[in-house]
């Protein structure tokens, strides 16, 4: 016989010890109780790391490829992948798409506020769709316009802290020699739940860093790979 298991059993279920009785149901249900709350609180954890996962790779994607150096700046070595390495890596199975990035460190000077981010520079082959979800006003950069070099994403953080809103203007300044200068409109305002991205970067045109940084036409600062399963991202 099962001594603890009798015991319990005799305790909880038979005899007259009500008040014995009283205290092991009471325990059971306070155990169960905690046990529940362990099992919604690591479901509400994998819930909110998906989430954040989900928005950080809207924003980096899955895959960075850049240049091998020493170089730990903001603003990345240029690139290229040569045309056969770009097809080679979009007819792997899992490869949903590979889109063209730069970055380049600025200070943003708007409303008697001073503000130092980082531009991130995308173009008209950009897969934008999974920023759509991050918009919270506006639209995203219209590289079919005229004037979209001029056009800029801002997140929500930036907007509100500089008082900024979709429409209006500022002026960003680049630290190089010489220093330079360019306008930006907000186009649409963004939010990407992650404070570590919202308070560095806004997306704008790569064709503007590549002016600045005197970049040829090929040349990037790096490359995003989305895949189309993350589960699968070690075995692709």
């Amino acid at each position: 016989m099962n001594f603890p298991y009798f015991l319990a059993n005799r305790i909880a279920f038979s005899g007259k010890r009500t008040f014995s009785k009283l205290i092991v149901r009471v325990t059971i249900g306070a155990i169960a109780l905690a046990i529940a709350a362990i099992i919604i609180s690591i479901a509400v954890l994998r819930g909110f790391k998906g989430e954040i996962i989900s928005k950080q790779r809207s924003f980096f994607a899955d895959v960075l490829v850049l240049r091998y150096d020493l170089n730990k700046s903001y603003e990345n070595s240029p690139i290229t992948l040569a045309p056969e390495v770009r097809k080679s890596i979009l007819a792997i199975p899992q490869v949903n798409s590979i889109s063209s990035f730069a970055t380049k460190a600025g200070i943003i000077n708007v409303n008697n506020e001073v503000e130092g981010v980082v531009l991130k520079g995308i173009d008209s082959l950009y897969n934008q769709q999974p920023f759509q979800g991050m918009l919270v006003e506006g639209n995203m950069i219209d590289f079919k316009s005229d004037n979209a070099d001029n056009q800029i994403l801002v997140s929500k953080y930036l907007a509100d802290r500089l008082l900024l809103k979709v429409g209006d203007d500022f002026i960003m300044y680049f630290v190089q020699d010489p220093i330079r200068k360019r306008k930006f409109v907000i186009k649409g305002i963004f939010n990407t739940g992650s404070e570590e991205l919202d308070k560095v970067y806004v997306i704008g045109s790569l064709n503007v860093i590549r002016k600045l940084s005197n970049l040829d036409d090929h040349e990037v600062g790096g490359y995003e790979i989305r895949i189309k399963d993350f589960s699968q991202l070690e075995r692709t």
